[in-house]
């Protein structure tokens, strides 16, 4: 699966719109929206605070209805589950990536979407 977000495991449509651009003397960010699906945005924002690391937000919008999926390929090797915080992280020595889930944001009223998957 390439594609960050899918629903009900189907791929999307690229119609990307740029909403944002900012290069600032300590940071940058950008902002782009996809239509990928009738009644689902995809909208990811990326901030680049102090160029040191990625911030990468992504935001489905929308009333489509069905398995609303977020896929994100660590690197091979060791990484951490951790259920109370709804989050994951790679255990390298020199550079790591954190991912943290909302859990309120995924899987409509009261759903954890694919978050059981992760054991989260």
């Amino acid at each position: 699966m390439h594609q960050t977000l899918t629903l009900n495991g189907a791929n999307n449509k690229t119609l990307a719109t740029h909403r944002l651009w900012v290069s600032a003397a300590d940071w940058d960010a950008v902002c782009v929206d996809n239509a990928a699906y009738p009644g689902l945005t995809h909208r990811r924002t990326v901030w680049f605070p102090g160029r040191r690391f990625i911030v990468i937000l992504d935001e489905a919008i929308g009333d489509a209805q069905g398995q609303l999926d977020l896929h994100y390929q660590f690197a091979p090797g060791e990484y951490k589950l951790d259920a109370a915080t709804k989050s994951a992280c790679t255990s390298f020595p020199d550079a790591n990536v954190f991912l943290c889930v909302n859990p309120a944001a995924v899987g409509g009223a009261g759903g954890r979407g694919g978050l059981e998957r992760l054991g989260l």
